[in-house]
């Protein structure tokens, strides 16, 4: 067949068009596993959960996202993960829930019971009662949540091609007012902008397992793309004040975004760092974040990509890592090799967030290379999908997956890790000591193909441009 994004061809040399339907195929295939429900006052909901091994039995905001991002889905799916994520919204008012963790007015969920759509607003519990944990997982609700429930509203309307439906009410709200709320929700420093947290208020984002303050990183890019979203989305809606409010705020989060997490290393290569007090470490997988959203951009753009060039693991697909390498069978990690989180209370070394490379980070790093080198990306995705090609959960009789689930090493149940038939990549996150975590990732295939598919841009000019 006549695949839609064959004329990328030409600038991904190594895909023909065959590959690139066999690439649709599969990713088709592994956002079918995760296809489940979410029960809403007496009606049900198409979502899609995180992998298709249920390992993580609930919807969550972000893995949504990635999900929708891949392009695949159609704008019934869309709405319908979108309309549980505002039905689960905090209302008007915080709330207090037990051992001082807090949700302030208006946040969004960081996962959903399926059972009835009740909100979850902490990582580490699946509870949506008053005992959501005992804030080893931050005293605030997640924070990323609130941006990536923007960034799905976003989605839906560059699906269907219009606002209109952001002015229907969800529980008696209009979805424009939640998402301007939400994107308040979270703590934020009023002169810059930027995501912050502090020890008493501290909120997580995706790397929940890590302690991180100060200005965040990660935070402060979403931050920065919701903000230009929503300026977007008002401007389609004819009110010039709100969508110049939005404009200004992402103006002065992308002024300080360098000054704040850049950091220079000594042979004239730099970083972004996590955060600047705890977790002030330099940031593989944040970097890549930023450049491929193009939140970082010109001379410091072209800098750390050309770090994360020089920082790349030579040689075969299974080249081991050396210290200061940050891939392995093409995925990525959260820190160089030999680098090790400073606060990590709760995950071992060369266990998930802490040593784990990971699928779904991919699609981000190509997109950083090529800002520099695209040829280069070009070279790297061969390797991630070389390992895809090997262990691809729909093929039988492949090697045998190892590993454990829990976040701190420990043996667990880890959703069917076996042989592929059925149960295999891509996992959540692998390692070279053999470990293969969380079979059937979506994220872990859909973000690369979103990339492949979108000849490896940045998007740095899809924030301003109106439904």
């Amino acid at each position: 067949m006549n695949h839609p994004c064959s004329n990328l061809i030409d600038r991904t040399s190594w895909v023909n068009e065959t590959k690139l339907d066999d690439i649709e195929i599969l990713t088709r295939k592994l956002i079918a596993t995760g296809l489940a429900e979410v029960r809403i006052d007496g009606r049900t909901w198409p979502v899609y959960l995180p992998s298709g091994s249920k390992q993580y039995p609930a919807f969550w905001t972000r893995d949504a996202v990635w999900i929708a991002q891949s392009g695949l889905l159609n704008t019934n799916e869309i709405w319908s993960m979108l309309y549980v994520m505002a039905a689960a919204q905090q209302g008007d008012q915080p709330r207090q829930l037990q051992h001082g963790l807090v949700v302030p007015a208006w946040s969004a969920a960081d996962h959903i019971a399926l059972s009835d759509g009740s909100a979850t607003f902490f990582p580490g519990t699946y509870s949506t009662t008053d005992d959501q944990g005992d804030g080893s997982f931050g005293w605030y609700a997640a924070q990323d949540a609130n941006y990536q429930f923007i960034e799905m509203a976003w989605l839906f309307t560059q699906a269907v091609g219009d606002t209109k439906a952001l002015e229907n009410p969800v529980r008696d709200r209009p979805l424009i007012e939640r998402l301007s709320h939400a994107f308040f929700a979270a703590e934020f420093d009023e002169q810059t902008q930027l995501a912050k947290t502090t020890e008493k208020t501290r909120a997580v984002a995706f790397s929940d397992a890590i302690k991180k303050t100060g200005y965040l990183l990660e935070g402060s890019v979403l931050r920065w793309r919701s903000a230009r979203r929503l300026a977007a989305l008002w401007k389609a809606l004819g009110d010039t004040d709100a969508s110049n409010k939005y404009a200004r705020i992402a103006e002065t989060i992308e002024a300080h975004m360098v000054p704040t997490f850049f950091e220079p290393t000594d042979d004239g290569q730099g970083w972004l760092v996590s955060a600047t007090e705890n977790g002030r470490q330099c940031c593989v997988r944040g970097t890549c974040f930023a450049l491929a959203f193009g939140a970082v951009r010109g001379e410091t753009a072209m800098t750390l990509a050309s770090t994360l060039k020089a920082s790349a693991t030579p040689g075969a697909f299974d080249a081991q890592p050396q210290p200061g390498q940050i891939t392995y069978q093409g995925q990525i990690r959260h820190l160089r090799c030999g680098e090790y989180w400073n606060d990590a209370q709760i995950v071992n070394r060369d266990k998930y967030q802490n040593g784990g490379y990971w699928s779904m980070f991919a699609g981000w790093y190509w997109r950083a290379l090529a800002v520099v080198d695209r040829e280069f990306a070009i070279a790297e995705s061969t390797k991630f999908f070389e390992h895809i090609d090997r262990y691809r959960f729909d093929r039988e009789n492949c090697e045998e997956s190892t590993g454990q689930a829990e976040h701190n090493g420990d043996a667990g149940e880890c959703g069917g890790i076996g042989k592929c038939g059925g149960v295999g990549g891509p996992w959540e996150w692998i390692h070279p000591d053999g470990s293969r975590v969380g079979p059937r990732y979506l994220a872990g295939l859909t973000l690369p193909y979103r990339a492949l598919t979108r000849a490896f841009d940045v998007d740095a000019d899809e924030g301003i441009q109106s439904p």
